[in-house]
């Protein structure tokens, strides 16, 4: 079964050892870290599941790719008629980021997403991913708009991950009956605009005690909720995709690589837009990042 080779290629590279230091230039102790284990067996996950879908690279699904499965990301999802998903800026299974953040989010337990968007893209990716690991984990995404959260437990139904959409009330935004069904297994779309709701990341990761993984594809740059997401979420692994467009959050793995010597990329790459813009010649690019542990 390819969950035990999966977990078997983790064990296999933490047993063969770690690759020297200079081959990252960043200064994680090989005594106490397996960051560097982390990197590899991901990139041999991605390969993986690269063959199964003929090294694809597009967000628009051409056929050959295999089927959907436990072991398998699932392709990106529109319920909106006459739209194909990648049309609307949603990645799966054909894009070697998708991969790659499902192979990443098999061997977290918690992560949380800025933001939901029609819930078809990463939001399907991590919560496929997280549902299906040997212990079931947890995955938090927030979006303001009541029409994207609806469609995305629609979406995630499909790949039988069942999301609770959760309204923001006061300042933290999380009612506390919410709040205390979030130490189980499973998805919650948090629906409500985050920056009018100061305290949302910190209540939320003292509630879960951190996050594993943060996923951000932001309209914004983030440069006032990035401190907080680090400090209160305490992230091992941070992805981020159109990390090359203007206004976005693309100036945090440069920032971090330079200013910070416990963080280092473990994985980049680029894909063709399905909707260029007057900023960029129809090309996003991605980063996922690692610290050290």
């Amino acid at each position: 079964m390819a969950d035990g080779s999966t977990r078997l290629t983790f064990q296999a590279l933490l047993l063969v050892g770690f690759w020297p230091l200079w081959c990252t230039g960043y200064r994680c102790n090989p005594e106490i870290n397996n960051t560097h284990s982390t990197r590899h067996a991901l990139r041999v996950c991605e390969r993986r599941l690269a063959r199964q879908c003929q090294g694809q690279n597009q967000v628009i699904e051409s056929p050959g790719c295999g089927a959907e499965g436990p072991d398998m990301p699932p392709p990106a999802v529109s319920l909106f008629g006459g739209t194909e998903p990648g049309e609307l800026g949603c990645i799966g299974r054909s894009t070697q980021f998708a991969r790659a953040l499902w192979c990443l989010a098999r061997h977290a337990n918690k992560a949380f997403e800025l933001f939901t968007g029609i819930g078809g893209g990463s939001s399907l990716v991590l919560a496929h991913a997280l549902a299906r690991r040997p212990a079931p984990g947890r995955f938090f995404t927030v979006d303001r708009d009541q029409g994207n959260a609806w469609h995305a437990t629609q979406v995630l139904k499909t790949a039988k991950a069942v999301a609770t959409v959760v309204p923001l009330e006061h300042a933290k935004g999380i009612p506390d009956s919410a709040a205390q069904s979030f130490g189980t297994p499973g998805s919650w779309i948090l629906q409500g605009d985050v920056f009018e709701h100061p305290s949302l990341i910190e209540a939320l990761c003292s509630t879960t005690d951190g996050m594993d993984l943060i996923m951000l594809d932001p309209p914004t740059d983030l440069r006032n909720i990035w401190p907080v997401l680090e400090t209160a979420c305490r992230p091992k692994f941070l992805a981020i995709h159109n990390a090359n467009l203007p206004g976005h959050a693309g100036w945090i793995p440069s920032y971090l690589k330079s200013s910070h010597s416990t963080w280092y990329e473990i994985m980049n790459g680029s894909l063709p837009s399905s909707h260029p813009s007057i900023w960029e010649p129809g090309i996003r690019t991605w980063s996922l990042m690692a610290r050290c542990w």
